[in-house]
């Protein structure tokens, strides 16, 4: 953060620096919800 503030860190870099932890932080809880392909079905087919 203080980086970024003194104008020692790019923007870009900072953006692919986040970027990166949010996926590392969202992957679990993205596997975790995706449903079956056989669940899926069920679902689609029950409306």
């Amino acid at each position: 953060e203080s980086d970024f503030s003194q104008k020692k860190l790019h923007p870009a870099d900072l953006k692919q620096a986040v970027g990166e932890s949010l996926v590392k932080i969202v992957s679990p809880v993205r596997e975790k919800l995706t449903l079956s392909d056989e669940l899926s079905d069920l679902i689609k087919n029950s409306y």
